[in-house]
């Protein structure tokens, strides 16, 4: 009697290990996130990309350019909103009056169908003379979000902003770039060149 309870109790530990060795792993742990396929391969993937964007008018608006963009799509037979874009080394120009805008970053994300972008990482936004050899503004941070459309730019973190006159320090700020209006947020401390 005694060996059939060991038989049985053996037979069903060696159930229960094969059920849970075949399982998904979301039973075994219902919080883990299981990455689909579609998050972890690209569905295409470019190499040297280069985009020009016109406006209505038809006048150049922006241009991109990213080392490497690797595209991601929630489904493969259909465009959708949850597609997004991974880039390496991204290089915006947003132009403009009186001059173009210049941002550069060494990672970003393509949101939105375009219409919204995600830098981080080393992010540096500047402005240029007619004479592009004299930087007017410069601003520093470590993530931006970018609506190139409508030429904005926002980010909660820090920055740090350095023009002719003295230098601003920041948490968050919003930028108009086709007003030229800058709004900062929180903490700003400020230093400023006098006045010849």
């Amino acid at each position: 009697m005694k060996n059939w309870v060991y038989i049985s109790l053996i037979c069903v530990i060696t159930m229960t290990v094969v059920l849970l060795w075949d399982s998904r792993p979301e039973l075994l742990n219902p919080l883990a996130k299981v990455e689909s396929p579609f998050e972890r391969f690209p569905y295409a993937v470019l190499h040297d990309a280069r985009t020009s964007h016109f406006d209505e008018n038809g006048q150049l608006s922006y241009e991109f350019d990213a080392v490497t963009l690797k595209h991601f799509r929630a489904d493969t037979q259909n465009t959708s909103d949850e597609d997004y874009m991974l880039i390496t080394a991204p290089k915006l120009t947003l132009y403009g009056e009186p001059e173009p805008w210049f941002v550069t970053a060494k990672q970003g994300k393509v949101m939105a169908h375009g219409e919204k972008l995600i830098l981080w990482d080393d992010v540096e936004v500047w402005q240029t003379e007619k004479d592009a050899a004299t930087i007017t503004t410069k601003l520093s941070t470590e993530s931006i979000d970018i609506f190139p459309h409508q030429k904005r730019i926002s980010t909660d973190a820090h920055v740090h902003i350095e023009s002719s006159n003295g230098t601003i320090d920041a948490d968050g700020l919003e930028v108009d770039m086709i007003t030229q209006r800058i709004k900062l947020l929180a903490n700003v401390r400020g230093q400023h060149e006098p006045i010849q």
